[in-house]
């Protein structure tokens, strides 16, 4: 019996505190990148459960980096340092799996 599909999702929201990830299983789902259909569930049934999450907090300086981003007031200097250690971060927010059970 083969496991279901997993998904993880990472993402950084309005409060800019640091990534968020959770990963999802989705019985049911064709596996990834068949190019398959969305499969028609009974109702009632979930699409998915979350397997765990994580949360990485921001550095401070990171934060205020994120911030200043935000308020339109980073040069593009700024921001290309900003896009390369938001992609570190993220890389890192991935990394602690498996994660804390649900």
């Amino acid at each position: 019996m083969s496991r279901p599909a997993r998904v993880l999702g990472l993402m950084s929201g309005t409060s800019a505190d640091g990534i968020d990830a959770a990963l999802l299983e989705l019985p049911g789902w064709p596996p990834l990148g068949t190019g398959g259909r969305f499969p028609t569930l009974p109702s009632g049934t979930p699409r998915g459960r979350v397997v765990g999450h994580h949360f990485t907090p921001y550095p401070p300086e990171l934060r205020t980096a994120v911030l200043r981003a935000m308020r339109s007031e980073a040069d593009t200097a700024e921001l290309t340092s900003l896009h390369w250690w938001l992609g570190e971060l993220l890389a890192q927010g991935a990394a602690p799996w498996p994660p804390t059970r649900t």
